[in-house]
């Protein structure tokens, strides 16, 4: 009968993904009898591993019949005789009173592991200098911190030849899916998890146990402040003072921090400290623009924070926001486009912005201007996806001067995506372009001055995912968002595929969908979106967002009207089915269009802050629900909505099972009923205005 200890070995080696690098380096050092290496040092932040990869190690070991030494620092005072004492402790085999000749008895190499190594940092010097060196040439030392070791290791001529640093970076996405699916977490909710979670192996296991606690497949991590407490306990130690706690919770909001802005947030008086400081924490990294924080403790600390003290978090949001958009006014070029991504990225956690931008992948491509050999990509790129008419459309504006394209290049300096921009107010006359002459009878309403600019961003894609979210529509959207500050705009246009897909966001940046515009090409619905910047300057329209991020109330300027008017039946529809799927948690629903819908409006009263919209809508959507249970004819279609948005069952398997449906006729009946319901709620709506 096996042990508990083979037992828990085999269970290890079962939840055990990814790190084959770091283990076959292992295994080639335990191999060579000559190696040259006999110290690895394991540097990563909390909670990326290093233990498991440890313990890995230990298994491998006896897998050999390596016998294996191990430490934890934890459990050692940090001095030379508590150290010693716990080493001869810790000696799998008996060694009498000379240590290290048994060691160096033993057939083959032995392994020593010291787990934790920050906490033995008063002995750095000591076990460097005078333990180490005395070990016999047949022990492998691997030893496990969050610090980079002191620079006296790395100066050290002797260490120099002898010392393996081993830096142990996040899981990739695929081998955090494969965690995941062994700890069983339903195929529906891994994606999301993955991203959240941004590779790091101890957060992966605590919203792993999470599940396996609440069984609950809507189960939201984000929501969790026992995820962000778990969390922050292994990534954050002991943290100095309220000043040093103010300056890692403002560090969490931006995408990168520098001792100025600290300075202008937080005060002259202590901010080089403060900076200096968070320079020291193994979860930032430094970088030429200033120092970073950890994504996931990044999402961690802003996310406790947001719950623990919202107003502290919108005191630290604002100021950031002014800082930032004071230096963007007076900007431009590279400068400007990364001080509008600082801006944008304060927005990462709002449920209106973060599904539409690819924050970690913004910067895998960059823009350029059209070259001639870029021509026959980019034409094949628009046949691909838009059709050969649409294609012959695009060549011939690459030749007219009111055009420009701006090319986004990946690292091979090959075409990845581009913007084709129009220069509306240098058209005179009809063009080839039948979407751009719709936009000319407009001219006349816009009643532009000389000098002033109309600019129609007549279309966009990236090379392998066309106008879905990705890292290159990102950096399209980065690039959009700073032509927003040239002088002299007056009017900016949009045009994309699946309108309805994209309203969320561009409502949310302050841009309505002109819907008598909407045509349709090669089985697609395309429409404009547009702003008028002398209605809303770019520095009122920063103020703007500002606001909405931290639910501030806003004014309304005259496009509430306009959306309410233009929005089409159908993504009226797609609104409705996308704050049904965040019936149970309304903040979630700010950004949703139909808040600026006239009979939310209306049934809002006097609170018309975004919070206070999202609980109107998700009320009006649950009393539409709730109005079908007593129709004979509707009562399916309220016990599909019941079971799956408002007292959900589990995933939308389990949902079919539990309504005994089978899936395809579950999946009809949930169309049905969305339909059903936004039919309700447009009837309000044509009925108030």
């Amino acid at each position: 009968m096996p042990r508990l200890k083979d037992i828990l070995q085999q269970q290890r080696k079962l939840n055990f993904v990814g790190r084959e690098k770091e283990l076959s380096f292992f295994r080639e050092l335990l191999k060579d009898a000559n190696t040259s290496t006999h110290l690895l040092y394991i540097k990563g932040p909390g909670g990326q591993g290093k233990t498991t990869l440890l313990k890995q190690f230990g298994d491998i070991c006896k897998e050999s019949s390596i016998s294996v030494i191990r430490l934890d620092c934890r459990y050692i005072e940090p001095h030379p005789a508590s150290f010693q004492q716990a080493f001869v402790a810790a000696l799998p085999f008996e060694a009498g009173t000379d240590i290290m000749s048994a060691i160096e008895a033993k057939k083959g190499k032995v392994l020593l592991k010291i787990d934790t190594y920050e906490k033995l940092k008063p002995l750095d010097d000591w076990l460097r200098t005078s333990f180490l060196p005395e070990l016999p040439g047949n022990v492998l030392t691997v030893i496990a911190g969050r610090s980079s070791l002191s620079t006296q290791w790395r100066t050290d001529p002797g260490w120099h030849n002898i010392l393996k640093e081993m830096p142990l970076k996040e899981l990739s996405k695929e081998e955090s899916a494969a965690l995941l699916g062994r700890r069983r977490i339903p195929a529906d909710q891994v994606k999301r998890i993955v991203k959240y979670t941004h590779g790091n192996a101890l957060a992966l296991s605590i919203v792993a146990d999470m599940f396996d606690q609440r069984n609950d497949s809507h189960f939201d991590p984000l929501d969790s402040p026992d995820i962000m407490k778990a969390l922050l306990e292994q990534f954050v130690n002991e943290v100095p003072s309220p000043a040093h706690k103010a300056a890692l919770e403002l560090c969490s909001l931006l995408y990168v921090t520098t001792e100025k802005i600290i300075e202008e947030v937080l005060g002259p008086q202590m901010a080089n400290e403060l900076f200096n400081w968070l320079t020291t924490l193994t979860i930032i990294e430094k970088g030429p623009s200033g120092i970073y924080l950890h994504d996931i403790v990044r999402d961690a600390v802003s996310t406790e924070l947001h719950w623990r003290n919202p107003e502290w978090y919108r005191h630290l949001h604002l100021k950031a926001q002014q800082y930032l958009s004071t230096r963007l006014l007076k900007s431009s070029g590279q400068r400007q486009r990364e001080l509008i991504f600082n801006l944008i990225f304060l927005h990462r956690l709002n449920p209106a912005v973060k599904h539409f931008f690819e924050f970690q992948e913004t910067g895998s491509s960059w823009q350029d201007t059209l070259q001639q050999e870029d021509l026959p990509l980019l034409q094949k790129m628009v046949a691909k996806y838009e059709g050969r008419s649409a294609a012959e459309c695009f060549v011939k504006w690459t030749k007219q001067k009111e055009a420009e394209v701006w090319v986004f290049r990946d690292a091979d300096k090959t075409p990845a995506g581009f913007t084709l921009k129009i220069d509306i107010e240098k058209i005179s006359d009809e063009t080839h372009d039948p979407v751009i002459n719709a936009l000319l009878p407009l001219k006349k309403e816009w009643k532009a001055e000389n000098g002033q600019l109309l600019t129609a961003f007549r279309s966009w894609m990236s090379r392998d995912s066309y106008q879905s979210v990705s890292g290159v529509q990102s950096a399209i959207f980065l690039g959009i968002v700073q032509w927003y500050f040239t002088p002299g705009l007056a009017i900016s246009m949009v045009n994309c595929a699946h309108p309805g897909f994209w309203q969320q966001i561009l409502n949310y940046a302050d841009l309505y969908h002109v819907a008598e515009l909407d045509y349709e090409l090669n089985n697609k619905t395309f429409g404009w979106y547009m702003h008028d910047w002398r209605r809303r300057t770019p520095l009122q329209w920063l103020e703007l967002m500002s606001r909405k991020e931290v639910n501030d109330e806003v004014a309304d300027t005259g496009h509430t009207a306009a959306q309410t008017a233009g929005i089409t039946e159908k993504d009226f529809t797609e609104s409705v089915h996308e704050a049904l799927k965040q019936l149970k948690n309304p903040k979630k629903i700010i950004g949703n269009p139909l808040l600026r819908s006239a009979f939310v409006q209306q049934a809002a009263g006097d609170d018309n802050t975004e919070a206070g919209l999202a609980l109107t809508l998700a009320d009006r959507i649950s009393a539409a629900i709730s109005s079908l249970e007593n129709s004979p004819k509707d009562e399916t279609l309220h016990r599909v909505l019941h079971r799956t948005f408002v007292n959900p069952v589990g995933s939308q398997e389990q949902t079919a099972d539990f309504l005994y449906m089978s899936f395809s006729t579950y999946r009809r009946q949930v169309k049905r009923a969305v339909e059903r319901v936004a039919d309700i709620l447009w009837l309000e709506e044509k009925t108030v205005l």
